[in-house]
């Protein structure tokens, strides 16, 4: 890529990836055109599959032959044994939200560049270069988002930037995970982060919602779908003469695509869902907005804001709720976890873990009553 001419650069698209004009065997340098701020010059080694990155000044102030002047003496230093980078922590962190959406998928990627996003692209720690990064600032950037949020959140953002720094380690962008792996969590702030809505307050969201929106919310309610699941669902995979739904997730991009057949037993659900496909074409959307289009994750997510304002509910209420309280409701009723596991797309390990606390006390009472000798 002819990077080094200016007419050139400024024909590239904006994109997260780097432009990169090899210089030789493991040595690259690139340009970062941003969909925000400036052109920046980066620099790549790589060595036996291991890589690391560094950075060399922004375009309008730096030219191609300092930038180059600068990558050179870098790559001198990477190829004595030099374990030097000048990658920032906001730089890893987007290195790391690239390798989600290629590995795991979208959802984990926006998911983790929502958290960065939020508290540490425009955090004091997001400009730190890796080699600098110290165990005090850490600690002082997890304090701090314990004052304006909670611990529960704080920690789930840590667990993030720890995902983020040791992937960047493993990249060879730093040499020692000392400056976070010596931070811990809040303790006692893990509490399951879904909230538990009734059947009356799940009513209350239904009644108070957009048609298109109760509609879907009604959905998830019945299936206890992830609502990605629901929300790419459709007619044709509403199977009325097997009384049942299939629902689809995939993890990663390209990734295996894991199908179930969701069974309808439920005369209320399998009503509910024949009138939902009543008229409609097999490629139609089951859930479609007032536009008649499939539900976009962010539409999805506004909306929900809006009616939880409204109705004045808590904030942690959001549409993965329903499926919470789904499986919630199957586990207490004391359908085995097994079925439940499998009607819900997820490991007997996982409902272990999150739902056993339901059904501790009734195990406990039916072991009483068992007379083994």
């Amino acid at each position: 890529m002819d990077i080094h001419i200016a007419k050139v650069r400024d024909t590239l698209p904006q994109r997260s990836a780097p432009y990169w004009r090899v210089i030789k065997k493991g040595c690259a340098v690139g340009l970062r055109r941003n969909r925000t701020g400036e052109d920046t010059w980066v620099g790549r080694y790589r060595l036996d599959g291991v890589k690391q990155f560094a950075k060399f000044g922004r375009v309008s102030v730096t030219t191609w032959e300092q930038a180059l002047k600068q990558a050179q003496k870098w790559f001198a230093e990477c190829e004595a044994g030099q374990k030097t980078s000048y990658v920032t922590v906001t730089e890893a962190c987007r290195l790391y939200v690239e390798n989600r959406r290629v590995e795991k998928g979208d959802s984990t990627a926006d998911d983790a560049e929502r958290r960065f996003k939020a508290q540490v692209y425009d955090h004091p720690i997001g400009k730190k270069q890796l080699r600098k990064l110290s165990t005090t600032d850490v600690e002082k950037w997890r304090n701090g988002m314990a004052t304006k949020s909670t611990k529960c959140a704080a920690n789930r953002n840590l667990r993030s930037f720890k995902a983020a720094m040791n992937y960047a380690r493993r990249q060879g962008l730093a040499s020692t995970d000392d400056a976070w792996g010596l931070v811990g969590m809040f303790p006692g702030a893990d509490g399951r982060r879904e909230l538990y809505l009734s059947p009356a307050e799940r009513r209350e969201l239904i009644d108070g919602a957009y048609s298109w929106l109760a509609a879907f919310l009604t959905g998830l309610a019945h299936t206890g779908a992830r609502p990605g699941e629901l929300r790419q669902a459709t007619v044709g995979d509403l199977d009325l003469k097997a009384r049942t739904l299939k629902l689809s997730t995939r993890k990663g991009n390209g990734g295996t695509l894991r199908v179930r057949h969701f069974p309808l037993s439920n005369p209320q659900a399998y009503a509910f869902f024949k009138q939902q496909a009543s008229g409609k074409l097999p490629s139609a959307p089951l859930f479609p907005t007032a536009a008649g289009g499939f539900i976009a994750e962010a539409v999805l997510s506004s909306s929900i804001r809006k009616v939880r304002r409204k109705l004045a509910l808590p904030k942690g209420v959001v549409a993965y709720c329903f499926r919470h309280a789904a499986i919630s409701d199957w586990v207490t009723a004391g359908i085995p976890v097994a079925a439940v596991a499998r009607m819900c797309g997820t490991s007997i390990e996982r409902i272990n873990q999150n739902y056993f606390h339901l059904i501790e006390g009734s195990v406990d009472d039916k072991l009483a009553e068992v007379a083994l000798l």
